[in-house]
Formats: structure tokens, sequence, C-alpha cells
């Protein structure tokens, strides 16, 4: 999403009301107008791949809040990235048989509440009656302790109560 954010606006998509959401990019790269922001694309945004990853990864947040406070481009940065995740979930979906699939999203900008509701409205438009029903349930374990839960359920290892919570704790002491 930021880098979509900033290509937009090196290809000068955006209106007046951007303009503040634009300004926190640009005080973001520390840089203090558009042809500067180019500049620094020019010369790469960073020294490699790795850190630009991290530094654009880094800036979503804010992508994330200026869709929340109706920031056009931002917004519309946001609705194409939960419409792809719509597509993926959809896709995934059609793996399966059962006609109620369950999903969750992780990772810091999937699972903000602007993001949450875009993909819910784009997976209830994608829904025709008498297909699979796609059902959102919240999940407050990391992705990779959500994997581990299931593999224990699927070898048929029975997880004691309250495990949730104790992974949970566990993973986030082991997180950068």
């Amino acid at each position: 999403m930021a880098y979509d954010a900033v290509h937009s606006i090196l290809a000068g998509r955006y209106g007046p009301q951007d303009q503040p959401f634009i300004e926190q990019i640009l005080a973001y790269w520390n840089v203090t107008s558009i042809p500067e922001l180019a500049a620094l694309g020019v010369s790469g945004f960073a020294e490699n791949r790795q850190a630009i990853n991290r530094i654009f990864g880094q800036m979503a947040p804010l992508v994330t809040k200026a869709a929340a406070e109706h920031i056009p481009l931002a917004v519309r940065v946001c609705d194409s990235a939960a419409d792809t995740a719509v597509v993926g979930i959809l896709m995934l979906a059609s793996c399966f048989k059962d006609q109620q699939v369950c999903m969750t999203l992780t990772g810091s900008c999937l699972s903000t509440p602007y993001m949450v509701e875009a993909v819910r409205k784009g997976l209830d438009a994608a829904y025709k009656p008498g297909g699979q029903q796609i059902h959102y349930m919240t999940s407050h374990v990391p992705a990779v302790g959500g994997a581990l839960l299931d593999a224990y359920h699927l070898a048929g290892f029975q997880v004691a109560e309250g495990i949730a919570s104790e992974l949970q704790s566990e993973l986030k002491r082991h997180t950068t």
C-alpha cells in the first residue's frame, strides 16, 4: 500500500484533498517536495531491497490511517489492496468443498479496522446466492501461531484450553 501511495503521488494521481496526506508522506521520507521525493526514488529510496521493503512497510500505517480519515488517495490505495486480498481469499476458498469457509486477516495493515471492513465489503459483494459463504473470524494469535494451532488440530492433538493465549504471549516475546 505504501508503494502504491508513493507511486500515485509521483505519477501526479492526487487531488487537493490529498495534500495533508502528501505532506505526511514527504515528512516521513524527510523531504520537502514531490520533486525531492522523486529524486529519492531515482536513487532507489534506500541502500538495498530489504531496507526499501522495511521502510515502505513501516510507512503503511500512515496509509491505512489516512484511509480511515477518508483521504481519497489513501482510500483508493487501500481499497485496491483490499480487492487484491478478496481475490486471494476467494481463490483459496474455492479449494475447499465446504459451503462455509472461515478466514482471518493478519498483519499490521490488513487487520486495521479500515481494511477489515473493506475486505468484508468486497467479500459481501462477491457472494452469490447458494455459493460459498466466507466468515471473518477475529484472531488474537499471530499467523504463525494460528498455523501451529491448525496443525495440532489436523494432526488430531488435543489443544488445552488457554493454549492460544499462552502461545500468543510466547510468540510476542520472540518477535522483532
